[in-house]
C-alpha cells in the first residue's frame, strides 16, 4: 500500500477501532496517519444534494456543493469565547459530537511533559455527580492519596540522586521508603475505591444507545468524541459539561502506571516508534513539536495531580474550546441546549508560548541502533495552512507517493525493487508551528538506505528542476475528489475534521477555501515550492540500524 496523507500521529492513546474519524492505519504499522486532505467533511453533502457530481466534471457543479454545505452549518461563538459548530445532516436520526481543546503536547514545558495525554486518560475517571457513590466520603481519601503520592516521588528523587552521587546508604534509606509508601498507596487507593463507580460515563451513554465514546491527544489539541440518537444529545450535554468543569481525577496513582506501561510498549518496545520520537526530538530541538505526545518515560513517571490540575484550569476553559455537532438536528433547538450547560462558564485566561523560535532547517542524519524491521525518513520543514504553499507541497506529495502511479513508487518499488513500501505525510507532527514534508520509504531486502537515498533526493531534484506535468496534477485532483465521494461520508467525518480545523486555524472555513484553490494550482506553484522548501543542504534522515542479532537488515 502506498500513501501521502497531510500527517500522522505517533502516539494516539487507542486502536485503529477507537481511532479519530478520519485516522487510517497504515499497512506498516508504523503509528496512525491522520488524512487531513482539503475539505473531507464535503463527501457527503455534494453526494446528496448533487448526485450526479462526479470527478473531473465542470468545477461549476462542485462549487454550488460547496455553497450549499456552508448553507447549512452554523457558527455560533459565546461571549464567554466557547465557539460552537453546527452541521445540519439529515440522512440519519443521529449526531456526532466532538470537543476539542487547543491543549495538546505543544502546550507543556520539559517538566510537564506528557500532562496534555496523562489528562486525556484522567477525564475519564468522573466528577463528584459520575464515577462515585459518595463524593464526600471518597474526596478525604482522595486528598490523602495526592499527598502521599507527592511524598513517594520525593524518596525516589533521593534515591536517583544517591545512586548518582554513588551514596550507598542513602539509596537504601530511600528505597525502603519507597517500599513504605508504596504499600500505604496501595492499601489507601484499594479503600479509596470502595466508592468509586468504574467507567460510570461509558455506562450512561451506552444505555443511551452511544457508540465511538473515545479521545485522542495530538501535538496541537486534545479531542473528546461520541456518537448518539439525535433525542439523547442533552445526555452529552451533561455529561461534557460537568467533564469541562468538575472533572476530580481519581486513580491518579494508578493511571500512571498505565501510561507509562503504553509508552513501554508503543515507544520503547517499538523500534520505528522510537525512531521517529528521537528524529522529532533532534530536528526541532527546544521548539514544542519536539516534545512526545505521550512525553518521555523520566517525565511521566514524576507526572502529578498537581500539574495535571494545573493543566485543566489552564486549558480546558470555554475560550479556548471548539465544540462540533454534526446530525439530524434543529439549530434552534441545539443552539439552545448547548447554551444552557455551556454558556454559563466562565472564560480564562489561556497561557501560550511566547517568542517561538522556528525550527533550523538543515542537514541532519539520525540513527537509532535497535532490533526491529528497517525504515528510513527523509524530511523537510515546510509552512502550514493557510499558506498557499502548503497546499503545493500536499498535491506533491499526491503526485510522488499517491498509489502505483506516484513517482517514488514507481521508481523505488517497480523500478528498481529498492523498496516495498513509499508514504509522504505533508503535514507532520502538527497544524499550529512549522511542520514537516516527511517521506517514509520501507526498504526490499535488496535496497540499502544508501540506495534509497540517492534515488529520493534524485527524484526531488527533478520536481525543483523539471517540474511536474498537467496529467499528474489532474490526477490528483481527481483522486481527492474521489475521496470525498467514497471515502469520507459519516457524520463523525465532518464533526471531526470541521472542529480540528477551526480549533487550530480559528475559522472551519479555510477548508472550504483551500478546497475551492485547488483547480487554481499550477505546476509552476509546485515546482517553486519544492524549489523553497524540499533543498538538498537541508534535507534531515533518520533510519533505523540492526543491532548485532539482527538478520537481512540494509
Amino acid at each position: 500500500m502506498q500513501s501521502c496523507c497531510r500527517g500522522l500521529n505517533l502516539l494516539a492513546r487507542n486502536d485503529v477501532a477507537t481511532q479519530p474519524a478520519f485516522m487510517l492505519r497504515l499497512s506498516s504499522a508504523i503509528f496512525s496517519r491522520r488524512a487531513l486532505r482539503r475539505l473531507l467533511v464535503l463527501v457527503l453533502p455534494a453526494l446528496l444534494l448533487f448526485p450526479s457530481v462526479m470527478p473531473g466534471e465542470p468545477d461549476a457543479s462542485l462549487s454550488r456543493a460547496l455553497d450549499s454545505v456552508e448553507e447549512r452549518i452554523r457558527l455560533v461563538e459565546f461571549d464567554n469565547g466557547l465557539r460552537l459548530i453546527l452541521i445540519r445532516n439529515d440522512f440519519a436520526p443521529v449526531v456526532a459530537c466532538h470537543m476539542k481543546f487547543r491543549a495538546g503536547s505543544a502546550d507543556e514545558s520539559d517538566r510537564t511533559s506528557g500532562i496534555a495525554h496523562m489528562l486525556e486518560h484522567m477525564l475519564f475517571k468522573g466528577t463528584p455527580r459520575v464515577g462515585t457513590r459518595d463524593w464526600q466520603k471518597e474526596e478525604k481519601y482522595l486528598r490523602v492519596l495526592v499527598s502521599w503520592m507527592d511524598k513517594l516521588d520525593r524518596w525516589r528523587r533521593i534515591e536517583e540522586e544517591a545512586r548518582a552521587a554513588g551514596d550507598d546508604e542513602r539509596v537504601a534509606e530511600a528505597q525502603q521508603n519507597i517500599r513504605t509508601w508504596r504499600v500505604r498507596l496501595d492499601r489507601l487507593n484499594a479503600m479509596a475505591r470502595q466508592f468509586v463507580l468504574t467507567d460510570q460515563d461509558s455506562m450512561l451513554y451506552s444505555s443511551n444507545g452511544a457508540r465511538g465514546y473515545n479521545a485522542y491527544t495530538t501535538a496541537d489539541l486534545t479531542n473528546y468524541q461520541v456518537q448518539l440518537p439525535v433525542n439523547r444529545i442533552e445526555v452529552w450535554a451533561r455529561l461534557e459539561s460537568d467533564r469541562m468543569q468538575n472533572s476530580v481525577l481519581r486513580d491518579f496513582y494508578t493511571e500512571r502506571y498505565v501510561v507509562a506501561e503504553e509508552r513501554r510498549m508503543r515507544v520503547e518496545n517499538d523500534a520505528r516508534r522510537a525512531l521517529l520520537e528521537k528524529f522529532l526530538i533532534e530536528a526541532y530541538g527546544e521548539h514544542p513539536y519536539g516534545r512526545p505526545v505521550i512525553g518521555p518515560m523520566q517525565s511521566i513517571q514524576y507526572l502529578n495531580y498537581n500539574m495535571a490540575m494545573d493543566f485543566y484550569h489552564t486549558y480546558y476553559a470555554p475560550n479556548n474550546a471548539v465544540i462540533a455537532l454534526a446530525g439530524d438536528i434543529d439549530f434552534d433547538e441545539t443552539e439552545a441546549m448547548v447554551r444552557r450547560y455551556f454558556a454559563g462558564m466562565e472564560p480564562r485566561r489561556i497561557h501560550r508560548q511566547r517568542n517561538i523560535a522556528e525550527p533550523v532547517g538543515r542537514r541532519l542524519d539520525v540513527s537509532l541502533e535497535q532490533r526491529g524491521s528497517p525504515i528510513f525518513f527523509m524530511a523537510w520543514f515546510k509552512p502550514v495552512m493557510p499558506d498557499p504553499r502548503d497546499l503545493y507541497l500536499e498535491i506533491l506529495g499526491e503526485i510522488l507517493a499517491g498509489g502505483q502511479h506516484g513517482r517514488l513508487y514507481r521508481r523505488l518499488v517497480q523500478d528498481e525493487g529498492i523498496a516495498a513500501n513509499v508514504n509522504i505525510y505533508s503535514a507532520f507532527p502538527g497544524q499550529r508551528f512549522t511542520n514537516m514534508f516527511i517521506i517514509q520509504v520501507e526498504p526490499s531486502p535488496d535496497g540499502t538506505y544508501e540506495q534509497i537515498q540517492a534515488s529520493l533526493l534524485d527524484e526531488i531534484a527533478k520536481v525543483r528542476t523539471d517540474g511536474v506535468t498537467e496529467a499528474e496534477l489532474e490526477r490528483v485532483r481527481t483522486t481527492m475528489r474521489t475521496d470525498f465521494i467514497y471515502r469520507l461520508r459519516s457524520n463523525d467525518y465532518l464533526a471531526d475534521t470541521l472542529s480540528y480545523f477551526d480549533a487550530l486555524t480559528g475559522d472551519y472555513r479555510i477548508l472550504f477555501e483551500f478546497n475551492r484553490k485547488l483547480d487554481t494550482v499550477t505546476t509552476q506553484d509546485i515546482e517553486q515550492a519544492a524549489a523553497e522548501f524540499l533543498v538538498e543542504n537541508r534535507t534531515m534522515t533518520a533510519r533505523l540500524l540492526p543491532t548485532a542479532s539482527t538478520e537481512n537488515q540494509p
